[in-house]
């Protein structure tokens, strides 16, 4: 079902149009479509709806003695800004998905669970090895945990 806003041109489509009696936008009841444009039991695709979309508005819509251009630029402007805003909120949301990700590939330590380790480098395990011998605890060791002290 479709449906129309005389005051601000906004069309309502799909499962919104069936349960919706007042326009999102300015309040204003909102008609069923005629079905010179949009058959009742008609469902168009997305793209098939939005093709139609600017000839209901030019034709019909707008030809309205309660159509408002006004209401319509407003409402066109505040529809362009959210989405706007909604393609900054999912890049922002991307990043951080991606961030966890890699935070969640960082190795922890075994016995506490942190991920601030570091790494036991070559010339530590040697010189562990030449003070200490094969009693050392860094021999095999690749990395230390910097709040538990454990060592794997």
């Amino acid at each position: 079902m479709y449906k129309y806003c005389r005051k601000c041109g906004d069309i309502i489509y799909g499962y919104d149009a069936e349960t919706e009696e007042k326009c999102a936008y300015c309040g204003s009841i909102v008609f069923p479509m005629p079905e010179k444009y949009i058959q009742e039991d008609e469902i168009l695709t997305d793209e098939e709806f939005h093709e139609r979309e600017p000839v209901i508005r030019e034709e019909f819509i707008k030809n309205l003695p309660e159509f408002d251009p006004l209401l319509f630029e407003d409402r066109e402007y505040k529809e362009e800004k959210y989405a706007e805003s909604y393609e900054s909120f999912k890049a922002k949301m991307d990043h951080g998905r991606a961030v966890l990700e890699e935070r969640s590939r960082r190795p922890k330590c075994p016995s506490c669970g942190s991920s601030n380790i570091s790494k036991v480098g070559l010339i530590s395990r040697a010189i562990s090895f030449e003070l200490v011998g094969f009693a050392s605890s860094k021999i095999g060791k690749t990395h230390k945990c910097n709040n538990c002290g454990t060592m794997w």
